[in-house]
């Protein structure tokens, strides 16, 4: 595909149009991180592959813009002779880069035109408030043009939707219901197809790296009506629960006339094509600031958490599997690939049940492990004896619910480069002291981030960055917010049992090398108190393990956690 061509043909587009400038969404109309590339509009007109990164087109310039995890990847990806990218720095805001851009242009009243289906009524007020000054004219598309122009369809639109027992995510939508008892006597409008799945108890493999269906959700009077590609629905799945109605995509304007009450939703998950909808039809619409349903999927129940631990069991089985297959391959002077090796893996995965990967799988070799997000791999490479592998991997069972874990370590037997080993001790001193952090009733993630932050901060190992955030919440999806560990506001919220999330510290420096060591942990409810506790079962490798460089109470914990799961 000839991505600068595409957005040449874009670009005249605009300046036909008398648009001053595009906004270009990575997401779908969803809102969610848009995997299918052949469907992604940031990726048809500039070829960058990272899974977040919006673009701000004008008939004359390009920019994109990219956080922490991709500002070696853009550089490789993208011709900056037609597009400049905005490397954004923790903390810094897509919509301030925006404001300096427009401001520079001198354009007075620019017009600034967007698909409405792929920005959250969130993301518009924000946008509204920080160009108030410019008095921008805002031009609403009811459709996505650089998707209409550009994109690739070949979706063959054969999918699965099944119904999740009550043995494995241990509450019927009826239950889950009655935790919304404060909107009974009003609607709920869900537009998180996670959120969706959840409160009905279904899975679908339409999407790749997901586990939930394309939908979105109307709660009220005691019923979940689930608005989908019906005719995908099965009989049987219809009438599994009584409490489910599905409904097609087209019935949503009839049920809006239906509506006699208010209706609640959240700013930053509900599309600004759909919130103008329900305004046009006089429905009183009411923000809230966190939808209740992501609240109570934040909490996993002892049935979930049992049934997410025998998935990593059986996926952590297969990456050691995998890890033990390439190094007995090396020690017999066999030449593997960086995909056999990844095909290896896979089958394996396979041949413990899984039914698809959480996300595009992350392989780096030596310095390419400064990629943060290294998706683009040589599958050609052969991997060699003290190759340093950074393999961040995750994967879907039946239930649904994601697996992550990251995992940095040595091929072969041996390995000599000794700032590399203080690199990844650094990183497991931090991994270790947050793992470990004691948690009081005031405890915060933002604390957790702080702590990690800040013994890699100590360290001053020259030219080394850790330019993400130390975790994030997992369920049906493998980026879940509640919780996020970041040095930001949304970490600001109090530890509670029965939560999932990464703890994922990281190191990395251009042309030298990264390490990142991510366990997917559950924090448990103990005599002592809120506890974590660990959900991978992966050891560390020893040896890029500097061990005059831990405390003594770091040995003692890197010593019980090898030995437990070693065992």
């Amino acid at each position: 595909m000839n991505f600068i061509e595409n957005l040449k043909v874009f670009q005249n587009y605009l300046e036909k149009n008398n648009i001053d400038f595009f906004l270009v969404f990575s997401n779908n109309e969803f809102l969610k991180e848009c995997s299918d590339l052949n469907n992604n509009s940031r990726y048809l007109l500039s070829g960058f592959t990272g899974s977040a990164g919006d673009m701000l087109v004008s008939p004359q310039k390009a920019y994109i813009f990219v956080d922490g995890r991709y500002h070696i990847q853009v550089d490789e990806q993208i011709d900056n002779n037609y597009i400049v990218p905005v490397k954004l720095q923790m903390g810094e805001s897509r919509n301030d880069k925006i404001k300096e851009i427009i401001k520079k242009s001198n354009i007075k009243k620019p017009k600034i035109a967007f698909p409405a289906n792929k920005i959250s009524v969130e993301n518009f007020e924000v946008l509204c408030k920080i160009l108030e000054k410019f008095q921008p004219k805002f031009i609403k598309l009811n459709y996505d043009p650089i998707c209409k122009f550009f994109a690739i369809n070949n979706e063959q639109n054969v999918y699965n939707v099944w119904n999740v027992g009550i043995e494995i995510v241990g509450k019927t939508t009826s239950e889950k219901l009655k935790g919304l008892k404060k909107y009974e006597n009003d609607f709920l409008l869900v537009f998180s197809n996670d959120e969706v799945c959840y409160l009905a108890n279904i899975r679908s493999d339409q999407n790749p790296y997901s586990s939930s269906l394309n939908c979105f959700a109307l709660v009220g009077e005691g019923v979940v009506r689930v608005f989908c590609d019906s005719c995908k629905i099965s009989e049987e799945l219809k009438f599994i629960d009584e409490k489910i109605i599905y409904k097609d995509f087209s019935e949503i304007d009839n049920e809006i006339l239906k509506i006699k009450k208010d209706v609640f939703y959240e700013a930053s998950k509900m599309p600004l094509l759909y919130f103008d909808k329900f305004k046009d039809k006089g429905i009183k619409l009411r923000k809230i600031s966190q939808s209740p349903v992501a609240k109570m999927k934040a909490i996993k129940n002892k049935t979930e958490l049992a049934y997410i631990q025998e998935c990593y069991q059986k996926s952590d089985a297969a990456i050691l599997d995998a890890i033990k297959y390439l190094n007995l391959n090396l020690k017999k002077k066999k030449k593997i690939t960086c995909a056999e090796f990844m095909n290896y893996l896979v089958k394996a995965q396979k041949k413990q049940g899984i039914f698809a990967l959480s996300f595009k799988p992350i392989l780096a070799l030596n310095e390419r492990s400064a990629i943060i997000h290294c998706t683009e791999f040589d599958s050609n490479q052969q991997i060699k004896q003290g190759d340093l592998i950074l393999l961040d991997f995750g994967v879907y069972f039946e239930g649904g619910y994601a697996t992550d874990m990251t995992r940095t370590f040595a091929a072969g037997d041996k390995y000599s480069n000794n700032l590399l080993k203080e690199v990844y001790t650094t990183v497991l001193k931090a991994f270790l002291n947050t793992c470990f952090f004691p948690i009081k009733s005031s405890t915060t993630f933002y604390d957790l981030d702080k702590r990690a932050r800040s013994i890699i901060k100590r360290s001053k190992i020259l030219g080394f960055s850790f330019n993400h955030g130390t975790g994030h919440g997992i369920g049906l999806n493998v980026h879940e917010m509640p919780p996020v560990l970041s040095p930001s506001k949304f970490a600001c919220q109090k530890i509670k049992s029965g939560m999932v999330f990464s703890i994922e510290p990281g190191m990395y420096k251009e042309k030298i090398g990264g390490v990142r060591l991510e366990n997917s942990v559950c924090t448990v409810k103990t005599s002592k108190g809120i506890e974590i506790k660990t959900l991978t079962n992966l050891p560390f490798d020893e040896k890029l393990i500097i061990f005059d460089m831990l405390t003594k109470k770091e040995k003692h914990w890197l010593k019980n956690y090898q030995s437990k799961v070693i065992k």
